[in-house]
């Protein structure tokens, strides 16, 4: 399935790019099930995306996955809707693969997600770009002369997202799910 998806981009009937914060604010443990925020995301991934659709065939092997930190990691590239991908999520669960630390920008990882949704042209292709966040993102923090205004008036990541909702217009799922105790 890997092999086909990566030498005929044609063949994918979606591809899912989820954005993954893997901030220090992630450490927390208010998640019931889970150690922490980011391990319930995993699982959450894992078991309500993958394996929910595999099981009732709503997830075929031409629908691919990939998952980007909020750091602008790319940790999975459109890898297909299959167990073996529910095992690679499971097993940076289990693993500690990710650790959640530092500080949760937003742009970095929109600027590769938005690289991974251009990819594929095919206009047959379903596009979704989902935000796993506990929070709001500390861009603002990091960017030159944080003096800034960064409110909902200014905000470049809404400006971003707008700018890639134009160019994709209804092949594109936008979603942000809030994750963790709201304080």
């Amino acid at each position: 399935a890997l092999r086909q998806t990566q030498a005929d981009l044609t063949s994918w009937t979606s591809h899912a790019v989820l954005l993954v914060d893997t901030s220090g604010s992630m450490k927390g443990s208010d998640v019931w099930g889970t150690r922490t925020r980011l391990g319930a995301v995993l699982v959450a991934i894992a078991l309500d995306l993958i394996a929910f659709r595999i099981e009732n065939g709503t997830g075929v092997p031409t629908d691919v996955v990939s998952l980007v930190t909020l750091d602008g990691l790319i940790v999975l590239r459109e890898q297909p809707c299959t167990w073996m991908l529910y095992n690679q999520i499971v097993m940076m669960y289990t693993k500690k693969t990710l650790q959640p630390k530092g500080h949760g920008p937003f742009l970095p990882s929109l600027e590769r997600a938005e690289k991974l949704l251009f990819r594929n042209s095919n206009t047959s292709c379903a596009i979704s770009l989902t935000f796993l966040s506990d929070g709001r993102p500390s861009d603002k923090f990091l960017a030159k002369g944080s003096h800034q205004a960064f409110d909902d008036d200014n905000c470049p990541i809404q400006a971003k997202v707008g700018e890639i909702a134009q160019k994709l217009g209804r092949r594109l799922s936008f979603r942000a799910i809030g994750i963790g105790d709201y304080d």
